[in-house]
Parts: C-alpha cells; structure tokens; sequence
C-alpha cells in the first residue's frame, strides 16, 4: 500500500494530465509520445514532494519530541530516562503509530541492551534526513563525550533547535494562503482554455488544424509549465 502511494498515484495523475494537455493543446494522438515525457519528471516531481512532506511532518513531531525532552532534562532525568519519557508523552500526543513515536519506540529498545540512546537516535537521524534532527543526534554524540555536560549540553539544543522550528512554522503558516492562491491560478489558464473549446470550438480550430498552430501552442505549453514550477519556487520559502 505504501509503495502504492509512492508510486501508483502519481503514475496515474500523470497519465490523466498527458491526456488532458494532449486534449487542451494538440488533441492529435501523436502528441501522447513526447508528451509521456513531461510525465516521467511529473511523477518523479511528486515522488520528492510526498517525500518533502513527510519530513516536514517528521520535523514538526521532532518539535514535540524537543518540547517533552527540555521538560525532562530541565527535571534533572538523565538522557535515557527522558528519551523513555518522551515515547510515553509523545505515544499520548501524537499517537502509537506516529513515525517520531515508532522511532522513539527503536531507540529506547536499544538502550535497554545497554546501547547508549545518542548511537540509536544517530542512526535514525540519519534515516530521517531532516537537518535539524541530525544536528541534534551531532548534540547528543558530543555531550557524550564531554562527560557530565550531556543533559546541559542537550538542553540547550533542543532550546536553540526549538526556537528555529518555531519560527519555521510561523513562516509556514504565513505563506499558506499565498501557496493556496499559487495552486488556483495554476489550474486557471487551462480552466479558460477548456471553457473556449466547450463554449466556441472553431474559434480555436487552427490551433489544432495546422502545423503553425501547433508550434504556437507548444510554445504556451512551455511558458504554462515554466510559470507553474517557477510560482511553486516563490512560495516555497525556506528558513
């Protein structure tokens, strides 16, 4: 199922925009074949956007996992007793099956055969691909070795990392309607297309009648797919 979603739909929502830019712009079967390629970086477009969006689903369960860990080591636990409180806090908030909780769930098993949690929560940070997780596994590795500063050092991570993420989100919640509003007029200049065929089809018809026509709108074609990639990378902001 997973693979599914990773893959499978993504196929399928390319085929159907082959064939709807086929209908929009050529409405010639011959068109489907170069087409077919703008479908291959279509699905392989989507694959890295689902894999973008868990991480940042991933970083914003790593903020709760930061929250539960700075109350813990402020208490005075030591890092394996607030990474085992932390699952139990996180199991609660974010529940069973949330992958920070099912990765909490990991390392705490390895430290109860006495693997130190740093090595653990390395190994996972570098699963994750999420910078900020990786730079704190960097904290924990060397507040180990620095001895007794490791609950100090910890704290003061999960602080800085914290603030950054929270501010993150900040940005992220601004610019959601500006992303909302990018998606809209995406789909308007083939929605306007689309209502001139259905409303006054000739009006139309040399674009799909000769080869002019033809090179005519392949150029719209380019510039339409150029404006989408380049509104997406406006609105995408990073921090």
């Amino acid at each position: 199922m997973e693979r599914w979603k990773k893959y499978g739909l993504p196929c399928l929502e390319a085929a159907g925009l082959v064939l709807l830019a086929d209908y929009l712009f050529y409405r010639r079967l011959i068109a489907l074949l170069p087409l077919s390629v703008l479908a291959i970086f279509y699905v392989r477009l989507r694959v890295r956007e689902r894999a973008k969006k868990e991480r940042k689903l991933l970083t914003r369960q790593f903020r709760e996992l930061l929250r539960s860990l700075e109350v813990s080591l402020r208490a005075g636990y030591a890092i394996e007793n607030a990474f085992a409180a932390a699952e139990r806090d996180l199991s609660e908030t974010l529940g069973q099956e949330a992958a920070m909780t099912k990765a909490l769930r990991r390392i705490n098993a390895r430290a109860r055969l006495r693997e130190p949690p740093e090595n653990a929560f390395a190994a996972f940070a570098e699963e994750s691909g999420v910078e900020d997780i990786r730079d704190f596994a960097a904290v924990l590795a060397a507040g180990r070795k620095s001895g007794g500063r490791m609950g100090e050092l910890a704290r003061a991570a999960a602080t800085a990392i914290g603030d950054k993420l929270d501010v993150e989100a900040e940005i992220e919640s601004a610019v959601a309607s500006k992303r909302y509003e990018q998606t809209l007029m995406s789909f308007l200049p083939c929605g306007i297309l689309l209502y001139l065929q259905l409303i006054s089809p000739g009006f139309l018809e040399v674009l799909y009648t000769t080869a002019l026509g033809a090179g005519v709108m392949t150029v719209c074609l380019a510039i339409y797919i150029a404006a989408v990639l380049w509104g997406r990378r406006i609105v995408d902001i990073r921090v």
